[in-house]
C-alpha cells in the first residue's frame, strides 16, 4: 500500500476545499492517506483592508482547526507528498514554506534511498 500525505495551506479556504478531494481520490485508489494543514504563522489577517478576504480567512481559520497540523514525521511516513498552496506572487504561501523550511536539510529515509520497506 502507498502512503500519501496531503499537506496544504489555505488562506481563505479555496485550497482547503481541494485538499480533501485529493485525499479522497488517493484513498479511492487504495492509498493510506494523511490530510494535514500547515500551521498559521500569524493570528491576524494579512490583508486587513480587504474585508471580503479577511472575513473568508477568519471563517476558514475557525473551520480548518479540525484538520491536524502537519509534522515532519508525516513526511517520513509518506511515500508520496501532495503539496497544496495558493500562489503568492508566483511563490508558495509563507505558512507552507515555513513548514517545508523546518526540514532544514534534505531528509533521506531508507525508503527514499532505494531500500525496500
Amino acid at each position: 500500500m502507498i502512503n500519501v500525505a496531503v499537506v496544504y495551506y489555505s488562506g481563505p479556504g479555496n485550497v482547503h476545499r481541494l485538499a480533501p478531494a485529493a485525499a479522497e481520490a488517493a484513498e479511492k485508489e487504495g492509498a493510506e492517506v494523511l490530510l494535514r494543514r500547515a500551521a498559521e504563522i500569524t493570528t491576524t489577517s494579512l490583508a486587513p483592508t480587504f474585508e471580503a478576504w479577511t472575513k473568508a480567512w477568519e471563517e476558514h481559520t475557525a473551520v480548518s482547526r479540525q484538520v491536524p497540523e502537519a509534522a515532519i514525521d508525516d513526511l517520513d511516513w509518506a511515500d508520496v507528498v501532495l503539496w497544496g498552496t495558493p500562489g503568492r506572487y508566483g511563490l508558495v504561501a509563507a505558512p507552507l514554506k515555513h513548514f517545508i523550511d523546518q526540514m532544514k536539510r534534505p531528509r533521506v529515509s531508507p525508503r527514499s534511498a532505494g531500500e525496500p520497506r
